[in-house]
């Protein structure tokens, strides 16, 4: 792939008041037509929450990526001009941010980064956008390689309270004998060199990321994926446990954990990746949580507070949308980006076909009409008037439920 092809021009001239604005997961470059003429630095759209980010990766080579390789990834981004900095994170062990400088609205930021691990190499990308709005990414890209391989993982996520102790330890298969190299946020551990690691009466300066370097005797070595420790402070409540994330229904999820004594309230988190630093998505004081409209795959996890002190996060539950199930399309936006022309965006439902989007002048279910049926991820309604709006996934066989139902008032 040619970067330079995906670089917008320095100006965009008013076509028609139609937008190309693709889901996070879908679109390679953004390319937005506006009713009005807008130059570098001259652009009427402060409200960094239309903000959308998406991760660019080139075709690998014909022999594939080796591990130690260098990639190109990039970053396209609608409302650059609104952006802070982008943060890369590759496979727990490699990171990067770099400040975004561009007047441009819309522009595409290529980082070279090396592929540090064999195997899957996964890639965390967070843009930080002006006025607090965050926009996230995950990708992986394969790298080969011979030598070390690690047959046993390290949990996302560690620790415990202020005084007690924590275990990590790996398992890595390879050319005998190995040695192991223990690092803290990027800094070895002297007289780490075993393949477990015991931290003894736990400090809040013991919160942070490690990770384990592992090397055989022809010389090769690899990296796992790192652990976030986190020590909470003396007194805070245990993490729940038994997670389970359960199907009901097309349109719902039901998540469940087993009560924690003592817990005042549970705290539900989810996101593309595990334990990240997402806000929570559900508040309650029950041991189960109901989501509606879910159609990509997310991680999910539950913290519990008592006495003010909310405790570590579970361990985290995967859900993956099934491939013979039409889900109603989930994060469904509807933004006045002018006062003739209305943005739609949703997220991509992997079995549909195409999209039908539903418009009515009052929220109730009757009397709604079908104005478009796009095969992409948005729509732009040259309005300007005030409506109420739902979108459907669509198959040749079958057409789910309505995702939620949103105003522009």
């Amino acid at each position: 792939m040619n970067p330079s092809a995906l670089r917008p021009p320095t100006s965009w001239s008013s076509a028609s008041a139609i937008a190309r604005h693709l889901a996070l997961d879908a679109f390679v470059a953004v390319t937005l037509l506006l009713p009005v003429r807008c130059t570098q630095g001259d652009n009427p759209y402060g409200d960094s929450s239309l903000a959308e980010a998406a991760l660019v990766l080139p075709d690998p080579p014909q022999a594939g990526y080796q591990v130690q390789d260098t990639i190109q990834i990039g970053v396209a981004l609608l409302l650059a001009h609104l952006a802070d900095s982008i943060e890369i994170v590759i496979a727990g062990t490699w990171d990067t941010i770099l400040p975004v400088g561009t007047t441009l609205e819309r522009d595409t930021v290529w980082i070279k980064a090396p592929l540090p691990i064999a195997g899957y190499n996964t890639i965390d990308m967070t843009v930080y956008f002006m006025y607090g709005a965050e926009r996230s990414a995950i990708d992986t890209v394969l790298a080969g390689g011979t030598g070390v391989v690690f047959t046993s993982a390290l949990p996302g996520i560690a620790g415990g309270g202020a005084g007690n102790a924590c275990t990590l330890a790996v398992a890595a298969a390879g050319t005998p004998p190995l040695s192991y190299a223990w690092h803290k946020d990027g800094a070895g551990m002297p007289g780490q060199t075993r393949d477990t690691l015991i931290l003894d009466n736990l400090q809040l300066t013991d919160s942070g990321r490690y990770y384990c370097v592992v090397t055989d005797a022809a010389g090769n070595s690899d990296t796992c994926e790192a652990v976030h420790i986190r020590v909470m402070p003396a007194g805070s409540p245990p993490a729940p446990e038994n997670l389970r994330v359960m199907e009901e229904t097309d349109l719902r999820l039901t998540i469940c954990w087993s009560a924690v004594p003592g817990a005042q309230e549970y705290r539900v988190y989810k996101d593309t990746a595990r334990h990240t630093d997402a806000a929570p998505v559900d508040s309650t004081t029950d041991t189960t949580a109901e989501l509606k409209h879910v159609s990509r795959a997310w991680s999910f996890w539950v913290t519990c507070v008592k006495d003010g002190l909310e405790s570590l996060p579970s361990l985290s539950a995967r859900w993956e949308p099934r491939p013979d199930r039409l889900y109603p399309p989930s994060g469904f936006r509807v933004a006045r980006i002018d006062s003739s022309t209305v943005l739609l965006a949703w997220d991509r439902v992997a079995a549909a076909e195409r999209y039908t989007v539903w418009r009515n002048n009052n929220r109730t279910t009757g009397g709604y009409s079908e104005i478009a049926a796009p095969a992409d991820t948005f729509h732009v309604d040259p309005v300007p008037y005030d409506y109420y709006y739902y979108v459907r996934a669509v198959t040749a066989a079958d057409t789910s439920a309505t995702s939620d139902t949103l105003g522009t008032q």
